[in-house]
This record gives structure tokens, C-alpha cells and sequence, in this order.
């Protein structure tokens, strides 16, 4: 596989909605996915929020019965201990594009999605992020898991609590089409 990279969709948020679904992104010309998230917020709140990834099979539906969905993640945090998370009865991928605060340019996050169009796999995910919560550095890196071989054409992304308010969220097809 080469080094090329394709954009293939960027969404942009505006106005506050509970999640965004981003469809028609995952064909047979790759199977390798670049997804970024940069720049998304929550309206003004107490607490960061999570970003949640649920995937879109071809039928148009959004995927979301527990246990379909395997995640984990180390939390890296600048003020208290390290954490881990995981999950094997989520109705989505936890914590896969990190965590958003109501602070403009204070997160980044990009997954990696492993065959998502191909319904002989299972789709799998890597993720990294970095995120500022007040004035205190988050960064996350994790792994997902859809155990079903479903052929995925989308992705919704939804925060954990919270609405999002604002956000760039690309695409991009990596290797050769």
C-alpha cells in the first residue's frame, strides 16, 4: 500500500445537534480510513464529554446493539493518575475521537478504520487524541472492535452527554484506489 491519501468527505457542525451522521464515505476503493476530528465543541459545561463512534451499514442504519462493539483506551491526564477503559457491551465505540470541552482548539483526535466496506471482516479501529479540559491536558489512545461482518458506509459520531456545537470532522481514503 502506498503512502496516498484521499479526501473523501469533510463535514463541518454548526449549531448544536445531538450527533452527526457522515454516510456514502466507505467503498471498495480502500480499505484503509483516516477519520479526523478537530475543533469540536460542547456546549458551556462542568465536565468534558466523550465522543462516541457508532457505524452505518449499507441498509442506511446506524449500528447500535450491544455487544457488537469492543473498546479500550488508556486515559494519559495531566491532573490525576492515568486511567483504562474498556468495554464489551457498548452500543458504540467509546471514547473514539477523545473528549471535547467548550474551549475552541483544544481538542484533536484521529481513528483509523481497518476494512469497514468489506462484509467478509470485522471492521476494526485505532485511535489517538489530545485534548485541553480547563487547563489540563487529556490525550487517549485506543482500540476498537465491530465483531459483526456487516458491509459499514458511515459513521455517526455522538458526545456522551451534551450537544456539539460546533466541528470539522474529515474523511479520507489511505493507499491505493
Amino acid at each position: 500500500m502506498a503512502g496516498n491519501l484521499k479526501l473523501i468527505k469533510k463535514t463541518t457542525i454548526s449549531g448544536t445537534t445531538t450527533s452527526v451522521s457522515i454516510t456514502d464515505v466507505f467503498s471498495s476503493n480502500f480499505e484503509v480510513y483516516k477519520i479526523t476530528a478537530k475543533d469540536v465543541l460542547q456546549p458551556a459545561s462542568s465536565s468534558a464529554s466523550s465522543l462516541h463512534v457508532r457505524l452505518i451499514n449499507s441498509s442506511g442504519s446506524i449500528e447500535s446493539t450491544s455487544g457488537h462493539y469492543l473498546s479500550a483506551f488508556k486515559q494519559l491526564r495531566a491532573d490525576s493518575s492515568f486511567f483504562e477503559g474498556n468495554s464489551t457491551t457498548d452500543t458504540f465505540m467509546n471514547i473514539m475521537l477523545g473528549q471535547v470541552d467548550d474551549n475552541i482548539n483544544s481538542m484533536g483526535a484521529v481513528m483509523y478504520l481497518f476494512n469497514p466496506f468489506d462484509s467478509t471482516k470485522q471492521t476494526h479501529a485505532m485511535t489517538q487524541s489530545a485534548t485541553l479540559v480547563g487547563s489540563q491536558h487529556r490525550n487517549i489512545k485506543g482500540i476498537g472492535l465491530f465483531n459483526q461482518t456487516t458491509s459499514i458506509t458511515g459513521l455517526n459520531i455522538h458526545l456522551s452527554s451534551d450537544g456539539i456545537n460546533s466541528g470539522i470532522i474529515s474523511i479520507y481514503g489511505l493507499g491505493n484506489e
